[in-house]
């Protein structure tokens, strides 16, 4: 008799176990969240889970250590209870040059971006010598989003449950909504095939996630979404849900063609390389992704470019044996292959370097846009002439839209080794005296550009450069006050007043010093000659 695998989908769960601790905020969330984590002898953080209504979901308030330690659990976390966005808050004081904060929220940031979350802000709260609250909001810099920006209605005021020693529980559960029959192994080719045969009849795109365990044992299926024709929607968010509540530590992404041509499009690879990166960060690993045709079932998996036939599954018994062929592979590939298999990998990075090597374009920004613009377009072959249009008319706008800030080398230092981070290091530039925006004085603040964004100057050894987008906003740092919000653009020109104003100065006073120099001159061979008509 053959073995069965079972179909599942999520489902709301009414039975909730009782949260450990429940905490009624009736005023301001990130003030209660601040004042919760200040509560924390060690540098600690709340992590707090909204839906898309702004009502609270969950909140996690942890060391920084053990956060770090079970970022996984706190991701599985934000997907169990089906959050549409986050909220964190530190207790790290904020330090212009403390790297501390900055380095823990960029990795969250990209551990939540990459599972599909918007993190809605970051606030890092101290109290003062008088003991009162003192915060600073990163809302507005790189990926995190404001919350008047994100579309949700505003915070409701509710109860809040507080996981304070246990890292998992879970909004939703798991349902049996039918089963397969896998053959008399039960094993994971069984699973596939049964699955292939399933979808090869599907009118619509149908994405199904098969969840596996640490042999590539399969543990159950999931319909994950239902498009049209051609074409369906799936993100991480959605994906992992079902790996997740079945503790899998490892799943198949399998869609179908209703066309019946399984050639993967860019989209197919793109979305499989979100589900790698986000797989990484929950300790999920993402085998492969397969395409099923329709009518005649083939599968055709991403990973290997090929049909899949009984040699696929006997290199996937366990992950140690699928790598050392990956390896063998790679060392007999000639060098078409391996530009192939780059292609199939990393679809976004084979696009710009191929365009970089074609066209010489080194900068990151300017390569991103051209990639962003030629996924627009669904008719332009690679190494054609209408991409390089796109690429001459993309990096004509990019050009158009950066500014450039050139400051002598003195208020400029890269590559800072930090105090607080071993091995870390930074750039900063001070802006210098006499650098004016509106009615008032920037002169001596500070800021932190990235290292692909300040250079030395190309053509003055004496100054570096740095770059940005135009209306780009700029946060500026100061020692005596809260940091300030400004464009660069203002910044550019502010700085160029002031450097115009300094050239001036220093030519009046050199000018000064000239004509003093000869007046002194003058006065001492009149002198001179008076001494000798005197003898």
């Amino acid at each position: 008799m053959g073995k069965k695998i079972k179909l599942v989908e999520t489902r709301l769960n009414k039975n909730l176990n009782r949260p450990i601790e429940q905490i009624n905020f009736s005023g301001d969330l990130l003030n209660a969240t601040a004042a919760h984590v200040l509560s924390r002898k060690t540098d600690s953080a709340a992590v707090v889970y909204l839906d898309t209504k702004g009502k609270i979901a969950n909140m996690q308030v942890a060391s920084i250590k053990t956060l770090e330690k079970h970022k996984a659990e706190v991701i599985a976390l934000a997907i169990s209870h089906n959050a549409a966005a986050v909220l964190v808050t530190t207790n790290i004081r904020y330090d212009s040059v403390n790297l501390k904060a900055r380095e823990f929220m960029d990795n969250w940031q990209q551990a939540f971006f990459n599972n599909g979350f918007n993190i809605l802000e970051h606030l890092q709260t101290w109290k003062d010598e008088n003991g009162n609250i003192q915060s600073y909001s990163f809302a507005d810099e790189n990926m995190i989003k404001n919350l008047r920006n994100f579309d949700i209605s505003p915070l409701v005021t509710n109860d809040v449950i507080f996981s304070k020693s246990r890292f998992f529980s879970s909004r939703l559960e798991l349902k049996d909504i039918g089963e397969y029959d896998i053959g008399e192994d039960g094993d994971l080719k069984g699973a596939i095939l049964a699955i292939a045969e399933d979808m090869s009849t599907r009118d619509k795109e149908h994405v199904y996630v098969l969840s596996v365990d640490e042999k590539n044992n399969p543990i159950n299926v999931s319909i994950a979404s239902i498009g049209g024709r051609n074409e369906t929607y799936a993100n991480n968010e959605i994906l992992f849900r079902v790996p997740i509540l079945s503790d899998a530590k490892g799943l198949y992404f399998i869609h179908n063609h209703p066309s019946g041509d399984t050639t993967p499009s860019p989209y197919d690879r793109m979305t499989l390389q979100k589900l790698v990166a986000g797989g990484k960060e929950l300790g999920i690993e993402v085998y492969d992704g397969l395409i099923i045709g329709a009518y005649n079932a083939d599968v055709y998996s991403i990973i290997n470019n090929d049909l899949v036939d009984d040699s696929y599954f006997s290199t996937l018994k366990t992950p140690s044996v699928k790598e050392e062929v990956f390896q063998y592979q790679v060392k007999e590939n000639t060098m078409k292959n391996q530009l192939e298999q780059y292609a199939n990998e990393n679809y976004e990075g084979f696009i710009k370097d191929l365009i970089s090597l074609e066209k010489g374009i080194k900068d990151e920004d300017t390569l991103n846009q051209i990639y962003q613009e030629y996924m627009k377009q669904d008719d332009i072959p690679l190494l054609s002439k209408e991409l390089d249009e796109l690429v001459d008319k993309t990096t004509e706008i990019e050009k158009s839209q950066k500014v450039y800030l050139n400051v002598h080398n003195s208020f400029a230092k890269l590559n800072v080794e930090s105090k607080y981070e071993q091995g870390k290091t930074y750039n900063v530039v001070r802006l210098p005296e006499g650098s004016v925006i509106g009615d008032k004085d920037y002169s001596g603040a500070s800021f932190y550009p990235l290292d692909k964004y300040i250079y030395p100057n190309k053509f003055n050894e004496n100054l570096t450069t740095v770059q940005f987008k135009s209306g780009q906003d700029i946060k500026l740092y100061f020692k005596d006050r809260k940091p300030e919000t400004v464009e660069a653009n203002d910044i550019c020109k502010a700085v160029d007043t002031a450097n115009k104003k300094y050239l001036e100065q220093k030519t009046e006073k050199e000018s000064g010093d000239k004509e003093k120099k000869s007046s002194d001159i003058s006065r001492q061979k009149k002198r001179q000659k008076d001494i000798g008509e005197e003898l």
